[in-house]
């Protein structure tokens, strides 16, 4: 019968609404569901054969369905990954009154991820002292801060921006916006220069 096939590997085929949900929780394997006997079973081992002519046997059985397996860090924009050294494409942090700690930032970033401090609601020596301290501890691993609009008290929008620059911190998180403000720009368009090449502009504090 011509069709697509499962040749079994070194472990057998399991079959259950619980062995199939156990498979598909495990999303580095791939996962093959497979007719036996007038029913599924599943499998995470065996290789597949597409549109090929064989006969079901206890080596080789009907092919249902097939999964390859999903690394987490496969996902996302591998650009983004690549632009700011991460492994997996995702961020975390950002709330408020320093909820989302140093430390929190610390091991976000040495998991492979992007932690932004929580700095809306802190003085800005507090905000100061984290960056500080981030500063000195992350090395390489990528972070960033938060960044709250504040429509009743635009000059420590402003001051914090001018920290921000000052320190040398390129990424932020903007929350709360409705609208752009002056600081929120002037931080975007601060250091716009061209490229080394004087082929394009680059935006964002030059390095």
């Amino acid at each position: 019968m011509t069709g697509n096939w499962w040749t079994k590997g070194n472990t057998e085929p399991k079959v259950g609404d619980n062995a199939i949900k156990d498979s598909i929780l495990k999303v580095t394997n791939p996962v093959f569901l497979i007719g036996i006997d007038g029913g599924i079973a599943v499998s995470q081992d065996g290789t597949i054969t597409i549109g090929n002519k064989l006969e079901s046997n206890n080596n080789h059985h009907p092919l249902d369905a097939y999964a390859s397996p999903l690394h987490p860090e496969d996902l996302g924009d591998p650009y983004f990954k690549k632009s700011h050294n991460l492994r997996y494409a995702y961020i975390a942090g950002a709330m408020a009154n320093g909820i989302t700690s140093v430390e929190m930032v610390e091991k976000t970033g040495r998991a492979g991820m992007m932690g932004f401090f929580g700095a809306a609601g802190l003085s800005l020596d507090e905000i100061e002292s984290a960056i500080d301290r981030l500063q000195k501890n992350m090395n390489n691993y990528p972070f960033g801060f938060n960044l709250i609009n504040s429509p009743n008290n635009p000059d420590l929008e402003s001051a914090i921006v001018n920290l921000y620059l000052k320190l040398g911190i390129r990424l932020i998180s903007a929350s709360a916006y409705l609208e752009l403000t002056l600081p929120l720009v002037y931080f975007r368009v601060k250091g716009i220069h061209r490229d080394s090449n004087d082929s394009k502009f680059e935006f964002g504090v030059k390095p």
